[in-house]
């Protein structure tokens, strides 16, 4: 991490000032006998050996330097001080940063219940922009590979860009797998047991950028706009019954994400950003607004919108202790696959259900997480979520609402940042552990 150092002047401890003339004297009455060079300073025109020229030259250029130091504490010169503050010199950069205080190159090991155990192996490069200020944000890109026992396989790269103040900020989100998974139909209320096994083979990629219209210090200091872009491509291969006794769930429905599929679309952004950081925020509020187009005219096997809202309050309370809260509400109509339709479940939204478990058109979901630092490494969690899905919007209510909910514990492996590694045991339709890297939220 880069720090910028400025030389800087300092005045004399409590503000000292040159001194006044009736000081000089008071001092110099209680002074020691003085020098023969002090006497001719007293009285310049007093007859001395140092004055009269017969003086070596060496001791008239030590008389003469003399001269201009000490009158420069005369009365008669107190407008101009600047020459008693000496100026401080430049710190020196310091010992290099260590290449673990930037990079760092993690084995990958967790566990979630639609993978089972995973192993791989991640680097997370965390820097500092050109002309970034402060204890800002960092930028960082994070690079990935893990393979699960369940024979999947996923790879991902992200860097995050931010410059100046957190002015702009530019990040992209490209991801890969193979990925045999679940289907349990749409709507909100699925059965356990009756599923099919299928292996979705996709890539994914999301382009946003976005910045701040008002300066940080303004009123909309928090606020950005901007833009993004977003694709995916996804091919179903190896479709089953959960039970070969059961009947095909892909065979209740005609859905277009069955076949191959790529689905393309832009849209704009509009968020408020007050956090105080992004790993781990102890205050401030994260509100994003996203509306997405997917259309033909970019390259869209599929025509639909999707409208996204996603807030989250981090609120700061006794013993550092933090209080954070998560809303989301997501909402497509026109011709959706049903891997692209919103759902509750998995690591990151709705701990305690199978990812993709409750899935529609419409999602209603909110979260609250309560986190307790223990000591400089360590915190534990608890948590709880409420929401639901629906087909359609006629029919979504706060009715047949889902629950989860549950704790964790949490270990930071960069204190500067909080980057943290998390272990959570979440119970919904059923009991669930999750071992990740970073927050849910």
């Amino acid at each position: 991490m880069c720090s910028l150092f400025a030389s800087a002047a300092y005045a004399q401890p409590g503000g000292a000032t040159p001194e006044s003339a009736s000081d000089k004297a008071d001092a110099h009455e209680h002074a020691p006998t003085a020098k023969p060079w002090d006497e001719l300073f007293e009285d310049e025109s007093a007859p001395s050996a140092t004055s009269s020229g017969d003086a070596p030259p060496a001791l008239q250029e030590k008389v003469s330097e003399e001269r201009t130091t000490v009158g420069a504490y005369d009365s008669s010169q107190a407008a101009e001080p600047t020459e008693l503050i000496p100026v401080m010199p430049e710190p020196s950069a310091g010992p290099p940063k260590r290449l673990w205080d930037i990079v760092k190159v993690l084995p990958i090991l967790f566990y979630t219940p639609e993978t089972s155990a995973g192993f791989g192996a991640g680097t997370l490069f965390q820097f500092r922009m050109p002309g970034a200020k402060g204890e800002r944000r960092p930028s960082n890109i994070s690079l990935g590979g893990v393979y699960t026992l369940n024979k999947q396989a996923m790879g991902q790269f992200t860097p995050e860009l931010r410059f100046g103040d957190d002015d702009y900020v530019l990040k992209l989100d490209a991801l890969g797998a193979k990925y045999p998974n679940r289907f349990y139909g749409i709507g909100n209320d699925p059965k356990d047991d009756l599923y099919d096994k299928y292996t979705d083979c996709y890539l994914r990629g999301e382009l946003d950028f976005r910045a701040r219209p008002f300066s940080r210090e303004s009123f909309f200091g928090y606020l950005y706009l901007g833009g993004h872009y977003s694709s995916a491509w996804s091919e179903i291969r190896k479709v089953r019954p959960g039970d070969s006794d059961d009947p095909s769930v892909f065979s209740m429905m005609d859905d277009p994400g069955e076949k191959p599929v790529f689905a393309s679309g832009i849209g704009p952004t509009i968020a408020w950003d007050s956090r105080d950081g992004i790993n781990w925020p102890r205050s401030g509020s994260l509100i994003e607004l996203r509306a997405t187009a997917y259309e033909p005219f970019l390259g869209s096997d599929v025509s639909y919108r999707r409208l996204l809202i996603d807030a989250r309050r981090y609120q700061p309370l006794w013993f550092d202790h933090i209080l954070a809260l998560r809303f989301v509400s997501q909402t497509v109509w026109g011709d959706v696959p049903f891997q692209r339709l919103p759902q509750l479940g998995g690591a990151g939204l709705f701990r305690g259900w199978f990812t993709g478990q409750l899935r529609g058109k419409l999602l209603v979901a909110a979260e609250a997480e309560y986190r307790v630092p223990i000591g400089k490494r360590f915190a534990a969690v608890a948590f709880g979520s409420v929401g639901r899905v629906s087909e359609e919007r006629r029919t979504m209510s706060l009715k047949d609402l889902r629950v989860a909910g549950g704790g964790g514990l949490r270990v930071s492996v960069d204190r500067r940042d909080r980057v943290n590694v998390r272990l959570d045991l979440a119970y919904g339709d059923s009991f669930y552990p999750y071992l990740q890297f970073r927050e849910a939220f």
